[in-house]
């Protein structure tokens, strides 16, 4: 009874009881519009005056609507979906008395405040997903650019899908939470978390090939993982602390953005320490596989790289981009490489590999080492060979 709020049997017994013999199904129009009025205007009724104005419209003097007030067992908090669904059995039920109404009795309708906001929560979760479809392309062009290889960028955003889709997956199966305007907001903004670690420890990965002179994986791996995992980790602590003080909040969005943050995190740091870094040990990218500054300077697009990596001053006041400069001096050492090898044909290629690192590594180093093992290598003198001798012949006695 308290879930449905209707004038009408109150309209019926006050119209019976001031018109003795009528009812309000076999008077004329005129009357039945001429006591809905006073019936409005009555203040002695069981509803009140401002609850009879809200159901039943009077405007210019003619009846324009009347409603009925139902109270739904829907809670006011539920989950977006759920809200869609109590709508649509509104709409389902409304829509079918409409089919059988008379004609002028056939454009009922149902609405609630909480329709409008049901709307608002459906264009927000149809907002998260479109800007999943923005962000992850957006996402992938800027690791292109930090990390100038695009076997590395594969990687990193194959990381963040899987962090993006373990924290949407954890929330939903075992915190039991529908995807809403909260969970969508939240959802954006924890997305650029997931891109932080990857990014740095692909950039760190590509470091060691360009500064360091690392050829192999393990050399890169071993390289990226002692100069940015602990700064990986520290950064992972401070910003979960962060995400502490949220979940003593009473407003409904900030203990469920704090979640959000520490899952994020969490699953940041198994997929980038974990998936993204065991990858590039495994199958990362050597010399120039993937390696998009020597693709640029190949097709001759240097010019579109020196807008990414910036400008700076040569020593004749000419502007060069650092990523000419670096594939310059990267394209050098091949050729660097390829001559001392056509030049010395006589030695094994391992030997000359090992010579040209060290000699590209430290100067001069290369023939500290010959002098070395040509020392070892002289004949012995007189006196070692007497010594020897005199071994020999004490072992023989």
């Amino acid at each position: 009874e308290d879930a449905l709020e209707c004038f009408l049997p109150e309209f019926q017994a006050w119209f019976a009881a001031r018109n003795p013999g009528l009812s309000t199904y076999n008077c004329t129009r005129a009357r039945f519009m001429d006591q809905l009025v006073h019936y409005r205007n009555d203040t002695n009724t069981g509803l009140s005056s401002a609850t009879k104005s809200e159901m039943i419209g009077f405007i210019d003097g003619e009846l324009k609507y009347v409603s009925i007030h139902i109270a739904s067992t829907a809670r006011i908090d539920a989950a977006t979906v759920d809200m869609a669904e109590v709508r649509s059995v509104f709409d389902g039920f409304i829509f079918g008395q409409n089919d059988v109404n008379p004609s002028g009795m056939d454009n009922a309708f149902a609405a609630s405040g909480t329709w409008v906001w049901v709307e608002a929560e459906l264009g927000t979760v149809t907002g998260f997903y479109s800007g999943l479809m923005i962000v992850f392309p957006v996402a992938f062009f800027v690791l292109i650019l930090a990390t100038s290889n695009i076997i590395l960028a594969l990687y990193a955003i194959i990381s963040i899908g899987l962090i993006v889709a373990g924290v949407l997956g954890f929330i939903q199966e075992y915190l039991g939470w529908t995807l809403g305007v909260a969970e969508a907001i939240a959802g954006i903004i924890v997305i650029g978390f997931s891109v932080d670690y990857v990014i740095h420890l692909g950039h760190m990965y590509v470091e060691a090939g360009l500064e360091q002179g690392l050829a192999g994986c393990e050399g890169r791996f071993t390289y990226a993982a002692e100069k940015m995992v602990s700064t990986v980790i520290a950064g992972g602590i401070t910003t979960f602390g962060a995400a502490i003080p949220l979940w003593f909040c009473q407003m409904t969005f900030f203990p469920k953005m704090g979640t959000l943050m520490a899952l994020t995190i969490f699953f940041s740091l198994v997929y980038s320490v974990g998936f993204f870094m065991a990858l590039s040990l495994v199958a990362g990218p050597v010399g120039r596989a993937g390696n998009l500054r020597w693709a640029a300077e190949y097709l001759g697009l240097v010019r579109l790289f020196s807008y990414a990596f910036g400008e700076e001053k040569g020593a004749a006041g000419a502007t060069t981009s650092k990523a000419a400069m670096m594939m310059h001096s990267v394209e050098e050492k091949h050729n660097k490489e390829n001559t001392y090898l056509r030049q010395q044909p006589q030695q094994p290629p391992s030997r000359d590999r090992e010579r040209f690192i060290l000699e590209s590594k430290a100067p001069g180093f290369a023939e500290e080492e010959e002098q070395q093992q040509q020392q070892q290598q002289a004949p012995r003198s007189s006196l070692d060979r007497e010594l020897t001798d005199a071994e020999i012949i004490a072992a023989g006695v």
